[in-house]
């Protein structure tokens, strides 16, 4: 198997194996629940001058985000709370350009 078989493959792969079930997962679970959620724990953050590193705004955003969900009877795996919070990141960073 040639390298750009094997890349063509290891990609067909990760999109099967991950990105479609996590993206399913978004949208059969409440996905309009979780990314409003999302989007409001990351816009919290980014506001917080307390919190300069990365991993400090995605730890707050990440907790924020499973007490919300909790209060709402909602449960969401670790994956999918980091896919909504990235998916929440980069909205934020397209609406301020």
């Amino acid at each position: 198997m040639g390298f750009l078989a094997w890349l063509r493959s290891f990609f067909s792969g990760l999109l099967a194996n991950f990105l479609k079930p996590a993206a399913n997962a978004i949208m059969v679970g409440g996905g309009a629940v979780l990314i409003a959620v999302a989007t409001e724990a990351v816009q919290m953050v980014a506001r917080d001058p307390a919190l300069v590193t990365d991993e400090a705004k995605r730890s707050a955003a990440f907790s924020l985000i499973l007490k919300s969900l909790r209060d709402k009877g909602i449960t969401a795996g670790v994956s999918v709370v980091n896919m909504v919070i990235e998916i929440a990141v980069q909205n934020l960073k397209a609406a301020q350009k």
